[in-house]
């Protein structure tokens, strides 16, 4: 990236668009079992939590910080 950023800026970006759905595949719990994210126990011990919502919270934390390192080398991560 640094000996050519403009011909490396655009490759990295389409990777990186072309592979970020793969995100909230890799997230899928074994078995697609939501219990692999808390079971019933999570929404007692933290009200309002469940499996699903701590899921889509560790999918945009992931995003987050992705987007975050992209930006720092001067790319921005499509929404």
């Amino acid at each position: 990236m640094r000996q050519d950023p403009e011909r490396m800026a655009p490759v990295i970006a389409q990777t990186v668009k072309e592979f970020a759905p793969f995100i909230e595949h890799i997230m899928q719990p074994p078995g697609k079992d939501m219990a692999y994210y808390g079971g019933w126990h999570l929404e007692s011990a933290w009200p309002g939590y469940t499996p699903e919502n701590l899921r889509q919270e560790m999918i945009g934390y992931a995003n987050n910080a992705l987007a975050k390192r992209l930006h720092a080398i001067g790319i921005e991560m499509a929404a």
